[in-house]
């Protein structure tokens, strides 16, 4: 008896090591160590960098900014710099701006404020500070800025990092005060966690996960609805609603979601207007970054594991946001035609260095970073120069 447990456990460790080489050779961009964990109020680790925040205490606010290390919990002499720094600049965004699978030297804003400590005259007197958490959208702006305005003075800059993903209708739907929300249970939580911050430890695991997760997606798709639709836009766009176009649905209008996605569109272009109205009170100055999706830049096909199909969309998502923001005289901070003139350049050149992590239409990996810090350095150095 013994003997054949040993037996099989020696067979199960070594299938499954031969199982792990052979995920790490076929599948690379698995391969890379993927945790996910949170740590206290202060760290977390996500894609296995670490995330260190501050946080500015006002009163009985609070917000966190992203940090390079964890030296004290609360920035108390930042209280001082910023009255006496010529410039403060507050990037208000999400995953991105947090800067979600890169190191700190690596995400956009850090590079923007090294080319600005480079080629300005009085460097020391300009500060970036991002304040963005995983999941923030433009309402979760709202909140903080409400706190930040009061530590910001006359010409302190605004920057709202803008995602594809903010325009859900969730995000303008009053909550129901008549339903309770549903706590997920204890093993469900644990579970998660197991799983982000262990079982993501081995690709051949991550691979397991990443092919259950594409096929519950792709099986969303078929249900009797599509059966009795028409055979051709089957084809085209499955269900024709929320799995053809996933956290984009809203913001590119995916069929059968036409109306709710003008409706959402409007309120946000309402939030955005009482924004822009009240930091010209407070004389800010006032730009949004448009950050990029893989599916707007060519030779990424790859990434799309889920088959989103902007044929499926009413909307153009970019041409929407711009030309809101071009009707109410705000800046605009667009790195898309950058993203994909070094898509064309490397693809020519068969250096197929994409810009986003694997199977992540949202996020931008370091390459995609230096981009959008280069763009956003060029806006900041035309403002401030002067």
């Amino acid at each position: 008896m013994k003997k054949n447990i040993l037996y099989f456990s020696a067979s199960f460790i070594l299938m499954f090591f031969f199982l792990e080489i052979l995920s790490r050779a076929i599948y690379p961009e698995l391969s890379k160590n993927q945790i996910h964990k949170y740590v206290d109020d202060f760290r977390t680790i996500s894609k296995s960098k670490n995330f260190w925040y501050k946080k500015f205490k006002i009163n009985d606010g609070t917000v966190k900014y992203r940090h390079h290390k964890n030296t004290s919990n609360f920035y108390i002499e930042d209280f001082v710099d910023i009255k006496k720094r010529k410039n403060n600049i507050f990037l208000f965004g999400d995953s991105v701006t947090g800067g979600f699978g890169v190191n700190f030297q690596e995400t956009f804003f850090y590079h923007a404020q090294s080319l600005l400590n480079q080629n300005l005259s009085y460097k020391d007197s300009v500060k970036i500070y991002s304040i963005a958490r995983f999941g923030d959208n433009f309402r979760d702006m709202q909140k903080g800025l409400k706190i930040i305005s009061k530590l910001t003075k006359k010409n302190d800059i605004i920057l709202y990092q803008f995602n594809f993903n903010d325009i859900l209708e969730v995000n303008y739907t009053p909550p129901n005060i008549n339903t309770v929300q549903k706590q997920p249970s204890k093993i469900k939580i644990y579970f998660n966690d197991f799983r982000k911050s262990v079982l993501n430890s081995s690709t051949f695991l991550r691979l397991l996960q990443h092919k259950a997760g594409l096929f519950k997606w792709k099986l969303g798709k078929i249900s009797i609805k599509n059966i009795i639709l028409k055979q051709e836009l089957f084809k085209k766009c499955g269900n024709l609603g929320f799995t053809s176009l996933g956290q984009y649905t809203y913001s590119y209008g995916a069929k059968q979601f036409e109306d709710k996605a003008k409706k959402v569109w409007l309120e946000f272009e309402k939030d955005l207007i009482e924004l822009n109205e009240f930091l010209k009170l407070k004389e800010l100055k006032f730009a949004v970054i448009i950050s990029p999706i893989s599916l707007q830049i060519p030779h990424h096909e790859k990434i799309n594991h889920r088959d989103l199909n902007f044929e499926c969309s009413t909307i153009d998502g970019r041409k929407k946001i711009k030309e809101i923001l071009k009707k109410h005289n705000i800046d605009i901070i667009d790195p898309t035609k950058d993203f994909i003139q070094y898509a064309e350049i490397t693809n020519q050149n068969d250096n197929n260095n994409l810009l986003f992590h694997p199977y992540d239409t949202n996020h931008p990996n370091e390459f995609g970073h230096l981009l959008i810090g280069k763009k956003l350095y060029s806006y900041l150095y035309n403002l401030l120069k002067s």
